[in-house]
């Protein structure tokens, strides 16, 4: 059973505009003490760091989990690291192609 046929495909660039608009984020650079903040490298995916002191990392894995529910990223992935001790990152990435 092909679990992805019934999901909605987007790019890379499509995620990342998404999820900027779940949760007010800010550009690295223009947020103030204790907000949240991204970095976008052109053609290598976004890196977002909720700040813990605004929003908890049960709060943005709910968000990324309703957000992904119906969607797949072509040739790419969320991806959310193990706990860290002042941001919860979240990742979203170009994924090397795997083979089988």
């Amino acid at each position: 059973m092909d679990l992805k046929k019934n999901m909605e495909k987007i790019t890379l660039s499509e995620a990342i505009e998404g999820v900027k608009k779940l949760i007010p984020i800010k550009p690295f650079g223009e947020q103030g003490d204790g907000e949240s903040f991204y970095i976008q490298k052109e053609d290598e995916g976004c890196t977002f760091f909720y700040d813990k002191r605004q929003y908890t990392r049960e709060e943005v894995i709910e968000q990324m989990c309703r957000y992904f529910e119906n969607k797949v990223i072509e040739n790419g992935q969320c991806r959310i690291p193990p706990i860290s001790l002042a941001w919860t990152d979240v990742h979203l990435e170009h994924r090397e192609k795997i083979e089988n």
